[in-house]
C-alpha cells in the first residue's frame, strides 16, 4: 500500500510581473535537441526521395509496438538503393543521423551523411558496426532494443555549411553499397 499526497504550494510560480525575475525555460544543449529531417517514421513520404528502391508503408511492427515500420525493397539497378532526405546544416556543428532498422532478406543497413561524405554499414543480423562508407563518421554505434530491432547512429561534424543529403540504404554483403537488386528488403522505422 503507498501512500500518495498531492499538496499545492501558494503563490505563483510559473511567472513573474518583473521581466528578470521570470523563469527561464531552457533546452539542454542550449541550441536544442530536435530533429532536422521531417516524416521519419514515413519513410514512404514524398519528404523522403527514394533512389533504386521502393517503401511500402506499415508493413510490420515497430519497436514501439505500432504496425507503422516500413519495408525498404531494392531494385533491379546496378546502383546504391536508398532513401534519402537533405537538410541545411551549418560547419562546425555535431550531428547524429540514426534510424532503427530490422533484417528481412537483407540483413545490412548503411547510413550516409553528405559534407564531410561519412558513413557507416550496420550489421542487422549480428549486431555488430561495419565498414565505412567514405570517411569514417566521428563514431558509430548499434544497440539492440529487442525483436531483432538494432537502433544505428553515425554521429559527425560537419564540414560545411550547406544543404546535405542523409542516406539510408541496403547492402547485400556488408561492403557493397553498390550492386544489382534482386527485390530484397529490410524494415526501416
Amino acid at each position: 500500500v503507498y501512500d500518495v499526497k498531492v499538496f499545492q504550494v501558494p503563490g505563483n510560480h510559473a511567472y513573474q510581473t518583473t521581466s528578470g525575475a521570470r523563469p527561464t525555460l531552457a533546452r539542454i544543449p542550449s541550441s536544442g535537441r530536435r530533429n532536422l529531417l521531417t516524416r521519419t517514421e514515413e519513410f514512404d513520404n514524398a519528404a523522403w526521395t527514394k533512389v533504386n528502391a521502393t517503401v511500402s508503408a506499415n508493413t510490420t511492427t515497430a519497436p514501439d509496438g505500432l504496425s507503422t515500420a516500413d519495408t525498404l525493397t531494392d531494385d533491379a539497378t546496378n546502383a546504391d538503393h536508398k532513401v534519402r532526405q537533405g537538410v541545411s546544416i551549418t560547419s562546425g556543428t555535431t550531428y547524429t543521423v540514426s534510424v532503427y532498422a530490422k533484417a528481412n532478406t537483407l540483413s545490412f543497413v548503411w547510413i550516409y551523411a553528405g559534407t564531410p561524405n561519412v558513413g557507416r554499414v550496420f550489421n542487422l543480423a549480428t549486431g555488430a558496426v561495419g565498414v565505412a562508407v567514405g570517411t569514417a563518421p566521428t563514431s558509430s554505434n548499434i544497440s539492440a532494443i529487442g525483436n531483432g530491432w538494432y537502433r544505428c547512429s553515425i554521429t559527425y561534424t560537419a564540414g560545411a555549411t550547406s544543404t546535405q543529403n542523409h542516406d539510408i540504404g541496403t547492402s547485400p554483403d556488408g561492403t557493397s553499397i553498390n550492386y544489382i537488386g534482386t527485390g530484397q528488403s529490410l524494415y526501416l522505422w
